[in-house]
């Protein structure tokens, strides 16, 4: 009896490592979409030479704790980390399913399944070209053909780490994949279309401001594109530096395209000379930026883009509301567009370093900043008649 009883406890403290902690994903009829940020058991490696197999072994398995979070955002970290989740197929009939990792800026994530008693390992992320993916979509995206209970695990590692699990089916997967295409294409046709417009503008009046305007839109709706993982599948093919160095290459020339248009668009030859000085130096710091593209890695340029554009921004707002301070009317309109724009950079990049939640609204708040900040710049009829400063001061 003694026996019996000391041989239960054994295997009752063993149970927990045979089975995940979190809820397992339950595949059910008339369910073909599921978020499993909350079916996650997530272990931290900040060796990042773990294995499938050491993972899977007792001491390691000990380690994973339940996720909290339905997008869980490491931000900045040299970790690698583990997600692990249990699946249960209780569908009668068997259709094909999509694991997919929503983070279109993840470098490497490795996907886990068993196959005949071993482990299969498929390979996807932003350091592989496109045409390598599994499946011809924006998401990192992986074949689930589940026949009965079984665990799976992924592996994620990079500059910024972030887990957007979702699992649907091949069908509601390609039908998110065309609608958000749409979507996507509408706005990016927007980008387009200012840029084309005010190109032309450029062309039949020689405005210097418009030319600078006319990068600043393109190079930043290019960043924008990246950031969704509609570059990688469209235009950057096969590109991955794009994905990596090629943002920084893009946010150092967006700054200082930014900061000319600045410069000439609100007339600081006319203001103190400061405003001028700061806002030339910040364009050496943006050309620095593009030239650090081509030389460190993209671990240390994300740094540097991220520090250089809170700085910009900091130095275009502060020089915008000064203008309005000396009465020169077009700021307002320059205030008022890139305040947008900048929350929006600012919410994003919150979520980047895992302060803020990843939610639908901040992960596509730099999309609607900028669609917000194209609207008010297209009402303006500043764009077309250039205003004199109402009060020029004498440069100091």
């Amino acid at each position: 009896m003694i026996r019996f009883i000391l041989c239960f406890l054994i295997l009752f403290s063993f149970s927990k490592y045979l089975f995940a902690d979190a809820t397992p994903v339950i595949l059910e009829e008339g369910k073909d979409f599921y978020e499993i940020g909350l079916n996650l058991d997530i272990l931290e490696d900040p060796t990042g030479k773990l294995t499938i197999d050491d993972v899977n072994n007792v001491h390691w398995m000990e380690k994973f704790k339940k996720s909290n979070k339905k997008k869980p955002n490491f931000g900045f970290s040299q970790s690698v980390f583990w997600a692990r989740f249990k699946l249960k197929n209780k569908r009668l009939k068997n259709i094909n399913w999509v694991l997919s990792q929503n983070y279109y800026l993840q470098d490497e994530i490795s996907f886990f399944k068993k196959s005949n008693g071993k482990w299969e390992e498929s390979k996807a992320g932003n350091l592989f070209s496109f045409s390598k993916r599994e499946f011809n979509m924006r998401s990192f995206s992986f074949r689930l053909n589940p026949k009965e209970d079984v665990f799976y695990f992924v592996r994620i590692r990079g500059s910024v780490n972030r887990l957007n699990l979702t699992i649907r089916s091949q069908k509601k997967s390609l039908e998110n994949e065309a609608a958000d295409n749409v979507k996507l294409g509408l706005f990016f046709g927007l980008i387009l279309a200012i840029f084309l417009y005010n190109f032309f503008i450029f062309i039949s009046t020689r405005s210097i401001s418009y030319f600078y305007y006319c990068i600043y839109v393109l190079s930043y709706g290019l960043v924008l594109s990246i950031y969704q993982g509609f570059s990688q599948k469209y235009i950057f093919i096969d590109f991955p530096w794009m994905s990596n160095n090629g943002l920084s290459f893009l946010i150092g020339v967006v700054g200082l395209s930014l900061m000319l248009f600045t410069i000439n668009f609100l007339k600081l030859s006319n203001s103190k000379k400061i405003l001028y000085k700061i806002n030339s130096l910040f364009c050496v710091v943006s050309v620095l930026v593009i030239i650090s593209s081509f030389i460190f890695p993209y671990g240390v340029n994300l740094k540097i883009y991220v520090i250089t554009a809170f700085i910009g921004m900091a130095i275009v707002f502060v020089t915008g509301l000064y203008r309005i301070k000396e009465k020169y009317r077009p700021s307002l309109y320059f205030i008022l567009a890139f305040s947008f724009m900048f929350l929006g950079i600012v919410i994003n990049s919150l979520m980047s370093i895992g302060i803020l939640p990843v939610n639908l609204f901040t992960t596509q708040a730099m999309l609607i900043g900028n669609a917000l900040q194209l609207i008010v710049f297209s009402m303006g009829p500043y764009l077309i008649k250039e205003e004199a400063p109402a009060n020029n001061l004498e440069n100091e």
